[in-house]
C-alpha cells in the first residue's frame, strides 16, 4: 500500500538524483549528467576551480577517487562562503541585517518548493 508507493516513490527521486544532481541548492557532482559536461561548476563563478576546470573533469575524479575532486570542491565553497560572510558583514555594517536574512530564507524557501517563510 502506502509504504510501498513511498518507498517506489524514493527509488524514482534517488534515480533522478543520480541522473540529473543535486537540487536548488547543491550540484551532485558524482550525477551522471556532468560526465560530459564542459560548463564550470557555477557559469560566471570566479573561483580557482570554476576559471581553470569543467564539470565533467571534476566528475571524473570524483569516479576515480582522485582527492583533487575534494580540493577543487573545497576551494569552490569555500569562495562562496567567503562572499555569503562578506555580504552578510556589508549588511550588519549598513543596519540592513534584517533585510539581508529574510531576503536569504525567502530565497530558501522558494527554491525549496517550500511557500512557509
Amino acid at each position: 500500500g502506502a509504504h510501498l508507493q513511498a518507498q517506489v516513490g524514493e527509488e524514482e527521486d534517488a534515480n533522478r538524483r543520480l541522473l540529473t544532481g543535486g537540487d536548488a541548492f547543491k550540484s551532485n557532482m558524482w550525477a551522471l549528467a556532468y560526465r560530459a559536461d564542459k560548463r564550470p561548476l557555477l557559469p560566471g563563478c570566479e573561483c580557482y576551480t570554476c576559471e581553470r576546470y569543467m564539470r565533467a573533469y571534476v566528475h571524473h575524479l570524483l569516479q576515480c577517487h582522485e582527492m583533487t575532486a575534494a580540493v577543487l570542491l573545497d576551494i569552490h565553497n569555500y569562495f562562496h562562503f567567503n562572499k555569503f560572510m562578506e555580504a552578510a558583514r556589508e549588511a550588519i555594517g549598513a543596519g540592513t541585517f534584517a533585510e539581508f536574512a529574510a531576503f536569504h530564507r525567502e530565497r530558501a524557501a522558494r527554491m525549496d518548493g517550500d511557500d512557509e517563510t
